[in-house]
């Protein structure tokens, strides 16, 4: 039999258990946390926990690394490309963005943009000052607090996106205010992450960072799971710290951007709202610490907190935006109330 083939065959077959595998835990873990009163989305983020090495590889690493190896194959990359433009797609023609055309609305997404980026990404610079000698002392603490600060600062569109449609919420003025916000900053996130990374490394490649944004775009949720090893934090320090990453992320989003909310006329549960949901991360945030972490400028230790911070945040976003919704007379959809 012609090599070529041989190979070929191999390739599509490892494809195809990959795709089985991963879309198979995500829609189970889906339907699970839908029947507890979550948005799917988060279910799916921790499926990719549960096929990392906090459980899959840490009690299977020899399948583990059978089957996904220690990077994202190719034909991955390309279906997940494919996948996000579907997705982002879907978003855009689900949103009522003519809400925009009202001055209130418009200044709202400014200003939620610049408080919900600014603050995050100048205290989380500050943080990661304080805690490069005790975290990353083998590092350069410059191109480690830009990576730390970017990645207080993301606000996930897709993530957001798809809690904003299970709870019925695009069409309304606050969920166009909000996507708009977060598709904002994650173009900024972008710009920032191209330049933080030329910084970074003299070994900078455009295209190296391209290839892998691509692969982390819609198996992102599932993918870093692969590297994220929530029981290699085993001292009591590493928990302390991870508290406090937790909190100033929390803080840092959600009381910029109720101020924002408050000043731009909305009240004080419609402001609630606006910080819950661009306290959601995901995506963008998992593409910021993959890259940061191959630049060898986040440790494991770092990068594990830091991904469970981004699944906690995004898991807090379904209670609370249930609670609040209820607050303001919106229903809630059948399948979330519990």
């Amino acid at each position: 039999m012609n090599p070529s083939i041989n190979q070929t065959e191999n390739l599509l077959f490892i494809t195809l258990l990959q795709l089985i595998v991963m879309v198979g835990a995500a829609r189970c873990m889906h339907t699970v946390f839908r029947r507890i009163g979550q948005p799917g989305v988060m279910g799916e983020i921790l499926a990719g926990l549960l096929l990392g090495p906090s459980l899959l590889g840490h009690f299977f690493p020899q399948a583990s690394r059978a089957l996904f190896g220690d990077h994202a194959s190719v034909p991955i990359t390309i279906i997940s490309q494919i996948g996000l433009i579907l997705l982002m797609f879907q978003i855009g023609m689900e949103f009522e963005f003519a809400h925009l055309g009202t001055r209130r609305n418009r200044r709202a997404t400014i200003a939620v943009t610049i408080f919900s980026v600014g603050v995050p990404l100048t205290v989380g610079n500050m943080l990661g000052r304080l805690s490069a000698p005790l975290l990353a002392p083998a590092t350069d603490p410059v191109g480690y607090s830009l990576f730390f600060g970017l990645g207080l600062a993301i606000t996930a569109v897709p993530v957001l996106g798809r809690i904003l449609r299970q709870y019925g919420v695009t069409h309304t003025e606050l969920g166009v205010v909000a996507i708009s916000a977060a598709a904002i900053n994650d173009v900024i996130g972008w710009l920032l992450l191209s330049a933080m990374s030329a910084y970074a490394a003299s070994k900078f490649s455009a295209a190296h960072v391209t290839l892998q944004c691509a692969g982390l775009l819609v198996f992102g949720f599932t993918y870093t799971g692969l590297r994220t090893n929530v029981l290699g934090l085993s001292a009591r320090a590493d928990w302390q710290w991870l508290a406090i990453i937790l909190a100033v992320a929390v803080l840092s989003k959600i009381v910029p951007v109720y101020l924002a909310g408050r000043i731009c006329g909305f009240d004080r549960n419609e402001s609630s709202i606006l910080g819950t949901l661009t306290n959601t991360r995901g995506l963008m945030e998992l593409i910021v610490l993959n890259i940061g972490f191959d630049l060898g400028l986040i440790p494991q230790k770092l990068f594990t907190m830091v991904v469970i911070m981004a699944v906690v945040t995004s898991l807090m976003t379904g209670p609370l935006l249930k609670r609040l919704l209820s607050n303001s007379g919106h229903s809630i959809p059948v399948g979330l109330e519990a």
